[in-house]
């Protein structure tokens, strides 16, 4: 008892439980149960663009990695890879590559996609241009229309969810 409150029986050591052959759909690098890692590592890695805030681009815990919003930015120049939602597109899954790169995975290990559009009418041109640089991978993904965004010019951002490749 604390403060006249029942506190609650800590949990058990281990609260994993064995998938059954209907619900075990992951990928085949997930390890259930085991030592999973709960240390956060952060990054921004060289040759993609230098975060706007306070933030990495990049925080991985075990095989799970996050990537935060991200604008179309060409890294060598600070500038906006182009006015359109089609140039900027490119640039953001571009900038994507070389951060999944540096965190042991690629585009064809994202879970899922987030995109965060100014105006609903750059819907196709967004997708053309991701069509083009995925490839036939199909994550899923949410597209958000947006009021604003933080930088001047930018039609989306985007943020997505990955793991990392399976060890060789």
């Amino acid at each position: 008892m604390w403060g006249g409150y029942c506190l609650p029986s800590p949990p058990p050591k281990s609260t994993v439980r064995p998938l059954s052959p209907a619900t075990s759909r992951l990928h085949p690098s997930i390890q259930l149960g085991g030592n999973v890692s709960s240390r956060v590592v952060t990054s921004t890695p060289a040759n993609t663009p230098h975060p706007i805030g306070p933030y990495n681009h990049i925080a991985k815990v075990g095989q799970f990695i996050s990537i935060g919003g991200t604008a179309g930015v060409d890294p060598a120049t600070g500038e906006l890879a182009g006015p359109d939602a089609y140039s900027q597109t490119k640039q953001i899954l571009e900038s994507f590559q070389v951060m999944l790169e540096s965190v042991e995975s690629d585009l064809n290990h994202i879970i899922h996609v987030n995109v965060f559009l100014i105006d609903m009418q750059d819907f196709e041109s967004m997708n053309r241009a991701y069509i083009e640089k995925m490839g036939k991978h199909r994550p899923a993904r949410t597209v958000i229309g947006v009021n604003e965004l933080p930088k001047s010019g930018v039609r989306l951002t985007m943020n997505l969810t990955a793991i990392t490749r399976e060890p060789a």
